[in-house]
């Protein structure tokens, strides 16, 4: 890997963990953060083999660091998910219904995901009670994910790092 793309996954990591852990507002079991926009960006940047694992375990970094030691599981698996889907999606063809599509698939494996393994935590009972904010969780982190790599496409240097060999 060279030193740019050592640097920038690191760069990356930090700005996720930062951007979950403490760009966010509490609910019920969790909190809906900005951490999932940066995946998107990580995922527009980085090539799939490395920004679906710096995604997933930033992610759980972050679930450490804030105490939520029960989701670190969850956590790499759905952020894995939601990143291969980012990575799949835009990261060859970045362009505005690429990042739409991949952002209602990435919507439905967060909500998808928590909620299976919060119901076999707490019971489909309360796991249902977090789907709407999951559902949020994922549609603004995507949308922002998506204007963000629009905004990027545009900057010279971030052009130039992504068409590097």
């Amino acid at each position: 890997m060279k030193t740019k793309n050592i640097v920038l996954s690191a760069l990356l990591i930090a700005l996720i963990v930062v951007a979950t852990a403490f760009v966010s507002i509490p609910i019920p079991l969790g909190y809906v953060h900005l951490g999932d926009a940066v995946i998107v960006v990580a995922c527009f940047m980085l090539k799939p083999k490395w920004s679906i694992p710096i995604s997933a375990i930033a992610s759980a970094l972050a679930d450490l660091i804030l105490g939520y030691f029960i989701y670190i599981p969850a956590t790499l698996i759905v952020k894995a998910g939601f990143a291969t889907c980012f990575a799949l999606i835009v990261y060859n063809k970045p362009n505005l219904l690429r990042c739409v599509i991949a952002f209602l698939i990435g919507t439905v494996i967060i909500a998808l995901g928590y909620f299976v393994y919060e119901a076999i935590l707490y019971g489909a009972g309360v796991a249902i009670v977090n789907v709407p904010f999951n559902l949020l969780q994922g549609s603004v982190c995507g949308l922002i994910g998506g204007l963000l790599i629009q905004g990027l496409q545009k900057i010279e240097i971030v052009v130039a790092f992504r068409n590097q060999k």
